[in-house]
């Protein structure tokens, strides 16, 4: 499964269609009867987007970051010169409920265990409403599995890092 740093483009290749932004999916949701299946999705930023941190008490107070981390370890998880930060999968669920819960987090809709606890440092960069949605569906929760844990290792081998978003290596528990 091989892609090229600008995984953007070869996430498409790939067969991913564009969902939207986050700030248009913040304000519209998902169609309900639509993304049924589980799958993989990704979120990433435009092409050249320069990083910048929501300043920490700032973050606290938007609510949708549980977890808030450092400017300092945050800018030590970044990623330069590659448009994707997170890889996720709705295996147990279809990615229409995952998705909501990640649109839902984004927002600040949030309880001590989440409901998307899963990227949400994406959450202290600065303009994460532009971000691009991207998904994948998958015919089992199995192949979702697989899908995500193949792009996160090749994303690793490339870059030399996990995605910005994702904390830990495929195949070890969240």
């Amino acid at each position: 499964m091989k892609t090229n740093p600008s995984f953007k483009v070869g996430l498409e290749s790939m067969g991913f269609k564009a969902l939207g932004t986050v700030g248009e999916l913040q304000q519209t949701g998902i169609l309900k009867d639509t993304l049924q299946s589980p799958g993989v999705y990704a979120i990433t930023c435009s092409k050249g987007f320069e990083h910048s941190f929501i300043p920490l008490e700032e973050t606290r107070t938007l609510n949708n970051v549980i977890h808030p981390w450092t400017h300092e370890k945050l800018e030590a998880k970044w990623v330069d010169g590659v448009e994707t930060l997170y890889f996720g999968k709705a295996q147990e669920q279809s990615l229409n409920r995952r998705l909501s819960q990640l649109l839902r987090h984004s927002l600040g809709l949030t309880t001590k265990k989440g409901p998307h606890n899963g990227g949400e440092i994406i959450w202290q960069l600065k303009g994460y409403e532009s971000f691009h949605i991207l998904y994948l569906p998958a015919e089992t929760p199995v192949q979702a599995a697989k899908i995500e844990n193949d792009l996160i290792s090749e994303f690793r081998i490339i870059n030399g890092k996990l995605p910005f978003g994702n904390r830990n290596e495929p195949g070890r528990q969240r």
